[in-house]
Parts: structure tokens; sequence; C-alpha cells
């Protein structure tokens, strides 16, 4: 440093040659300076000084800016330019409580200097606390899948320094083992899936630095067990303990079957299937529902294309929806009342009282998408077909219709018939024609033809013949149509009324009498003739007797002459030995 009297002198001769410029302190500041600090606490000091310059520019002006700690030298902006304006500043950091004293020096070499000091207290940091009394709300230990439950938490932090208070969960778990492992948290902020309705808008945030409020929704993406937890922290990363729920269980949708089949199990579908029956013909429908407790109803609907909703009577089922309600196996039968495509379909729900559709699973369609799952392998489609129609008609030898008296029609021994039957197939089927009839004797004659033509509605006739009634007695006769998609195809029976693609005619009984006209070469009538166990005695006389025709007892010795006499209506009036005789009512008697 320059003495002040070698610049006076330099000074002086300067001046013997030009006028001198001269400098001045205009000002003197701190920038920065702060008050107090805390051990181990990082900070900055700095200051500025303006200077004045006087008189006439004719060479550089020296000037400086001086900082110096607690008496010691620090640092220095000084220049010899033109520079009128001069700042300087450092970081300190305090390994100490105390207090240190700052001071800022400005000054020109010869006219000018100013001094300004500052003091900084500097005391050891309290000691900071982790955010306390967090708590938690409970919430309910078992819901549904799909069903939401709301969060509650309060936090204070005594330093009022708390930057984060949220919640976190874990989950889900086959059985509740959250108590022996803190394994698997998730903080809502890291993951917001299933959460919803903050109540501070943003995740994670409190409501202030030292309390803070916070709500929220979750609702489980899957069943299972879930756990919960609230947590805060400081700015100084000190965390709370956090506080936990216990665990919910998240119970699972039921668990739903269905299937479908015909009455007499000739066919069935599972979920998702299809079936094929006949208009009247009866669908059994059966499902088993399973849950964990709460089931509310287990129904049974259908719909047709549109869909246009239909009940099933007695497919509707309110259950008691209680936490002991886990099972429900249910069935009930449906009868189409009308030919085309219906959908049957099976839906249970779980609930908190009888009725409610809480959640659960269906198959009707439009819920597709929706809040049951429209679910195809909950529903069967049926396709419901009309039975052939038919009718059966005997035709004499010239085959013309013959006629029917009260369910009767009568031949005579030795006439020429045929079976006529005629059907039509409303779905537009091919349709089989099949004739039965049973002789007296229990002997069956079966008989069937088959048509491939197909159209919009097919309709046709099969004549079955020529047949003879070569015996007397009640005949048994029916008619069958049978269409292209009728099970048992192979099969001509059952011969009853049924819906499994047939039609079957009513039961008709087709009389013969015994053709007694006319002789034989021995003048005996023919009818008469007829001798089964060639005993000499006509059948017709050993039936009249009460003997059996074919039997081996009803000999007469040969060397006897046997003679019979029968009157114009065929009514035995004479026998041999005269041992037959008639009663007044035509009766045979003294056999």
């Amino acid at each position: 440093m320059k003495s002040r009297h070698l610049l006076v002198a330099s000074i002086a001769l300067l001046v013997a040659v030009i006028p001198c410029s001269r400098a001045e302190v205009y000002s003197l500041e701190w920038l920065s300076n702060p008050g107090n600090v805390e051990t181990g606490q990082s900070y900055y000091i700095s200051a500025q000084a303006q200077f004045a310059i006087r008189g006439y520019y004719s060479w550089p002006v020296d000037i400086a800016l001086v900082l110096y700690r607690d008496g010691e030298y620090v640092d220095e902006n000084s220049t010899n330019n033109y520079d009128y304006c001069l700042a300087l500043g450092s970081y300190f950091t305090e390994t100490s409580p105390g207090q240190v004293d700052y001071e800022a020096y400005a000054y020109d070499y010869e006219y000018g200097e100013d001094w300004i000091y500052h003091s900084v207290t500097v005391t050891s940091p309290a000691a900071n606390s982790a955010p306390t009394q967090v708590t938690i709300s409970t919430p309910a230990a078992t819901i549904r899948q799909g069903e939401s439950l709301s969060l509650s938490s309060t936090a204070i932090d005594p330093d009022g320094n708390m930057n984060l208070h949220s919640f976190w969960r874990r989950g889900p778990r086959n059985a509740d083992t959250f108590g022996g492992d803190w394994d698997g948290w998730v903080r809502d902020a890291d993951n917001l899936a299933g959460w919803s309705s903050f109540s501070t808008g943003t995740a994670g945030m409190p409501g202030s630095g030292s309390n803070s409020q916070i709500s929220a929704v979750f609702t489980p993406p899957s069943p299972g067990y879930w756990q919960f937890q609230a947590n805060a922290r400081d700015s100084q990363d000190a965390w709370h303990a956090g506080v936990t729920t216990p665990a919910v269980f998240v119970a699972p949708l039921p668990a739903l079957n269905f299937a479908a089949s015909t009455a007499g199990g000739q066919v069935g579908a599972g979920g998702g299937g299809s079936l094929t029956l006949y208009l009247g013909e009866a669908v059994t429908l059966s499902s088993t529902a399973a849950a964990s407790g709460w089931l509310s109803e287990h129904n049974f609907y259908g719909y047709t294309p549109g869909p246009a909703l239909f009940s099933i009577s007695g497919g509707t089922a309110t259950l008691s929806a209680t936490a002991t309600t886990t099972l429900s196996a249910r069935t009930v039968t449906w009868t189409p009342s009308s030919a085309g495509t219906h959908t049957l379909y099976a839906e249970a729900f779980t609930g908190t009282s009888p009725g409610n559709r809480l959640h659960g699973v269906s198959g009707w369609v439009q819920y597709a998408g929706g809040p049951f799952g429209g679910l195809a392998d909950k529903r069967v489609t049926v396709n419901v077909r009309r039975n052939p129609a038919g009718s059966l008609q005997l035709l004499n030898a010239q085959s013309n219709p013959l006629s029917l008296q009260n369910g009767i029609y009568a031949l005579v021994e030795g006439d020429v018939f045929y079976l006529k039957i005629s059907g039509s197939d409303a779905d537009g089927d091919a349709v089989r024609y099949a004739s039965r009839f049973m002789r007296p004797d229990g002997t069956l004659i079966l008989s069937q033809e088959e048509d491939r033509d197909t159209g919009d509605g097919y309709s046709g006739s099969r004549t079955f013949g020529p047949f003879t009634a070569n015996a007397g007695g009640d005949w048994q006769v029916w008619g069958h149509v049978i269409d292209a998609t009728a099970r048992a195809w192979d099969s001509i029976t059952p011969w009853n009324e049924n819906a499994n693609g047939y039609y079957s005619s009513p039961h008709y009984t087709m009389r013969v009498q015994v053709n007694l006209a006319g002789l034989n070469a021995s003048g005996i009538p023919k009818g008469l003739a007829q001798d089964g166990n060639n005993n000499g005695i006509p059948d017709l006389v050993e039936a009249a007797l009460g003997l059996t025709p074919s039997g081996t007892n009803n000999t007469i010795p040969a060397n006897i002459t046997r003679e019979y006499q029968y009157n114009e209506v065929n009514e035995l009036i004479q026998s041999p030995e005269r041992g037959y005789q008639l009663d007044a009512e035509g009766n045979i008697k003294n056999k």
C-alpha cells in the first residue's frame, strides 16, 4: 500500500501538468447479510461500493473494495480502470456457534474511504422431529370385487416442515400374511391405479407444513387381501413410522356355470353353446352360483333377437344376501311357446340386502362391457323348431279312402287295403314317412320311406301297401312323419305324440270281420273250413264253444260224422249228435 505522502507528492507533480481527477466513495452497502444461521448451514455475504468521479479523466483512478472477517482480510476487488462500481462476496459455513463480524472497506488511494459493519449470529440447530400423530380410518373388513372403500388420514408435524402426506397400499394376496413382512408397499402418487377422489386435489400433497388432512377412494382391481397405510415425511427426510389398517378382504365375483338340456336329456349344451329342440318340448336349465357370501340373486332369463327380454317361470330367485349365502344351485324348466331363435342365460349377484345387485355376472348381451359382463359362457342359444304336421288314411283296393266311424275302420277278411300318410314341415326340411300296423295276433308290420326334397315348407305323402286283411279281429294302425333333423333319425319309435321332430298319428283301429259268405265244395261255409289244429272242428266252432282253436284237447273221434247247419246270418242251428243247441239269444248250449 502506498503511503499517503507519496501519493500527495505524485499528485502535486501531475497537477502542475493538467487538471487532475479524483474519486470519492458515493455509497457502500451490504447486498446479502443474513442475521442468524445454524452450524453446518452455508450462507452468503456480499457488499457493493459506488464511487463518484470528480474532475477530468486524465488517467485511470485507483479504487478498491475489501472484505474482512473478524478483522482478517478475506477478499478484495480493485481496479485502476474507469469503473466506478465494485462488488464482492463469499460463501461461509460455520462449524461452531457464536458471532462473526464482517467489515467492508471502500476507498480510493488519495481522497475517499468508507466502512460498513455486520454481525452474523451462529446457533446450533434444534433437533428435527418427524411428523407425529398420523391417523388412518379403518375400512370394512370385507368388500366385494368392484366395490370401493374410502380412506381418510390426519398428520401433524411439530417442526412445521412436513412436505409429504400420502396413502400407501399393498396387495392382493391369497391370504392375510401382512403381519409377517413389509413387502409390496406402493405409494398412491407412484401408482394411481384404483385411486380417486383425493381431497387435496393432488395425491400425496399435505394440507400445510404443520397439519394435514387427506382423503381418497380406492377400488381394488382384483380380489384377495389388501392393506393400506398413511404416512408423512418432513423436509429433512424424517418419516413417521406409518399407521396401517387391518387386512381388507376383497371377495371375488360369483362363480357361475350354466347348462341347458331337453327334459329327456337327449340334447344338451353348456354355457356358450347351442341346442335345437321342437316347439312344445321342455328345456331344463341348471346353474350353480358360488361366492364368498352375500349372494342376493340367482336368476334365469331369456331374450329373442333384438334382444327382447322375457321372463322364465320360476326363473327369478331372491336370496338372503347374508355372509352365509355362499352357494346356490338352481334348476328350472322352460317350454317355448313360439318357434325361432331364443337365448337363455343365467346370472348371479351379490349385495347387502335381498335383491340388491351390488356386483355380479350375467349372460345378458346388453351387459357386454357393462357392470355385470354380459358373458357369452353364461348363455345358451336355443333354436326352437316346428314339428312336422301329418295325417293318416286307410284306402281300399281301389285307393279310395275308407270311412272312419267312431275311430274304427271296418274291413272284411280278405280285403286289400293301403296306408296313406301325408305330411309337411314348415321349417323346410325333407321328411320321412313311416307306417306300422299290428295284427290281432300281435305281429308287427313296419314300413318306412325317405323323401329328400326340400323347400320353404315341404309337403307330400306316401302310400304303403297293398296289404291283405287276412285275419279277423282288431288291427292297430299308426303313421309317422319325421323331419330331417329329428333325433334318432334311424328309429321310427316312439310311436306316440312327442316333440323330437316327429308327427305321430292317433292310434286307429282297423276291425276285420270274418267273411262267411259262400260255401266250399262240401257245402260248408268258407269261414268254417278253417281248422287250425286239424281236429275236424272248425276254428270258429271251437272259439264259440270256448275252446282254443290251436289247442290239442279238442279232438273228436274220427268215426263220427259231423254236420253243421247255419242260418242266413251264419248262426249255428244244428250240429252232430244234436249235442249243441241254441238258446233264445242265439248262444250255443249243451256242450
